[in-house]
């Protein structure tokens, strides 16, 4: 009885075993596609495998789509990594088919015939030929790396379910036929974008089985995943329920699903990708289908942010840059941010606020001069601090719709020492310096200085009410004006607000940076090789990695921090900042 009872016991195991190992092996046909390598279809599969495929096919510290480790997917399920899509022969897809690799796509089974833990793609026979021109363009992200991608292996009990879940048999679809919608903001569109190219359905509905999409919980999230910080996450739920997207927006979905910033300012949680590619068309119609489809109730922990009608945005700063902000400040531009000291923990000085006094003597560099700036702050630099010996200070104003607005003012205020000069020069593109406008300059000059103001117009007039004003005080004591009346007096300018400081660990940390560069994170290294670039370029990098990357997880910041903020960053990782958090643990 006893040997029955091992008999028994051992044919169940062997036969686990094997329904585990090959939880995959199946048969699909073959779609009879070719690539398509028109300059259209080109762009057009590379604003696809920028959406769906690069964040998984290209590994943090790698520039091709090599590979890399679906830490994304929970442990229990096995060991999966994501294959080389490089042009090798042997490592990547240099020597497959066109009609292999449509297979791979569109039933999602690898060329040795496993079912993957990948997606399978519906999108019909001509997007589905442009992503195979894309991958047979050239392109630098397919440049060959002799790299061999690691063989995906389910776990025991991974596999076991698998099987179950699938019917080890992929979905069933048309190798041929499968049409593409005429691209219009139409619910037949929207339909075809969420599930069939941009597969929403299959990350925001739970579970694994290939028809959970046809199922009553489609876009319902709660499917399971890990963050980069090894914790559990669940996709949220996007149907337009209280629990969902109920009060977002046109504008706050566009902004989520292409920059990945949600409309509470927080970043989105990974995996989400960025659907950089998505234009107006496609975002009103993928908003509207996901409207259309029926609410549904369910609170996935940690999913934000929840709406309500009263909701309060925030002030996102491309609305206001290049422009005077609502509190009378300026933008500040990334020259300006740039030549900014900073503190200890890398946070950039604005000069003082505007408002000097003629004449007033300039004073050394305080400790408290040396602020960062939040979002939306900036500040002019006070030209109050004399000029070294032979140095020059020089302050334009320039319009480029030909006037400058009434009432304005360019000053410089303050004292020159041997040989300087301090100019002003205030010009209009349209040739006029309206009524009521000044430029001055003021102060006092020693042995061989010269203070300087000069208003130009196009055809050389100045007109009526302006006025140009030169006050210096000679080495003997004496002054010289020399001033045309001014009709009416000037505006002045609102006072700047003084900027606060930026606390860069903690900022790094509430845009979602630390999970993605801490130390052990999936893009540590090569944040720590980024910093060897020039501040103005990482700049750059932080409020627009698409510019640099298009593929890239990282969401688009520009919304957010303005170049001073930016800078604050930037210079606190330049200083080694990441390295001193804690460590990441997949």
């Amino acid at each position: 009885m006893r040997r029955e009872v091992r008999g028994v016991v051992r044919s169940m195991v062997l036969a686990s075993v094997w329904l585990a190992g090959c939880a995959g092996t199946v048969k699909a046909p073959y779609p009879k596609l070719q690539a398509d390598t028109s300059p259209a279809a080109i762009a057009r599969g590379a604003a696809i495998f920028h959406a769906s495929c690069e964040s998984c096919h290209r590994g943090g510290d790698n520039e091709t789509a090599s590979g890399a480790p679906l830490h994304e997917l929970p442990s229990y399920m096995g060991k999966f990594h994501a294959s080389n899509l490089t042009s090798h022969p042997t490592a990547g897809i240099g020597s497959a088919t066109d009609e292999e690799l449509a297979r791979v796509i569109r039933y999602a089974v690898s060329r040795d015939g496993r079912l993957m833990v990948m997606p399978s793609y519906g999108m019909g026979d001509k997007d589905l030929a442009a992503v195979l021109g894309f991958l047979r363009s050239g392109h630098p992200l397919f440049t060959p790396d002799p790299t061999p991608a690691p063989r995906s292996e389910f776990s025991f009990i991974g596999g076991l379910g698998f099987r179950i879940i699938t019917g080890n048999e992929p979905i069933p679809r048309p190798p041929l036929g499968i049409p593409v919608p005429e691209k219009a903001a139409t619910l037949e569109y929207g339909r075809y974008m969420a599930h069939d190219v941009y597969d929403c359905a299959s990350c925001h509905t739970p579970g694994f089985s290939p028809r959970k999409t046809e199922g009553d919980e489609v876009f319902s999230g709660g499917m399971s995943f890990k963050d980069p910080e090894g914790q559990d996450v669940e996709s949220s739920n996007i149907t337009f329920h209280g629990t969902g997207l109920a009060h977002w927006t046109l504008e706050d979905f566009t902004r989520a699903v292409k920059d990945g910033i949600a409309p509470d300012g927080s970043a989105l949680r990974s995996p989400m990708p960025r659907f950089r590619g998505m234009d107006a068309v496609e975002a009103q119609a993928l908003y509207d289908y996901l409207r259309s489809v029926p609410p549904k109730k369910n609170h996935v922990d940690g999913a934000r942010p929840r709406l309500t009608a009263n909701s309060v945005r925030p002030t996102w700063v491309t609305k206001l840059d290049g422009a005077e902000r609502e509190d009378g400040s300026e933008s500040t531009t990334v020259a300006e941010a740039a030549s900014a000291t900073t503190t200890g923990t890398g946070a950039a000085s604005p000069a003082s606020t505007a408002g000097a006094v003629a004449g007033t003597t300039p004073r050394s560099p305080q400790p408290h001069d040396s602020e960062a700036t939040a979002p939306h702050a900036s500040a002019d630099h006070n030209a109050a601090n004399a000029p070294a010996h032979g140095s020059a200070t020089t302050v334009a104003s320039k319009t480029a719709g030909g006037t400058m607005p009434q009432g304005s003012a360019t000053t410089v205020a303050g004292s020159a020492t041997h040989g300087s000069a301090t100019t002003v020069a205030s010009k209009t593109a349209g040739g006029t310096t309206p009524h009521g406008s000044a430029t001055t300059v003021a102060g006092s000059a020693t042995h061989g200085s010269a203070a300087t103001a000069a208003s130009n117009t196009a055809g050389g007039a100045t007109p009526h009410g302006s006025a140009t004003t030169v006050t210096s005080n000679t080495a003997a004591g004496t002054t010289s004006p020399a001033t045309i009346p001014v009709a009416s007096s000037p505006a002045p300018r609102k006072p700047r607000p003084a900027a606060p400081k930026v606390d860069a660990p903690k900022l790094f940390t509430q845009l979602g940076c630390a999970g993605c560069h801490a130390p052990g994170a999936r893009y540590h290294e090569q944040l720590a090789r980024a910093s060897r670039r020039s501040d103005t370029e990482l700049v750059r990098w932080v409020r627009n990695p698409e510019q640099f990357q298009p593929g890239t997880p990282m969401p688009t910041y520009a919304d957010l921090l303005d170049e001073r903020t930016a800078l604050a960053l930037v210079r606190w990782v330049k200083s080694g900042g990441p390295a001193t958090l804690a460590p990441v643990a997949h």
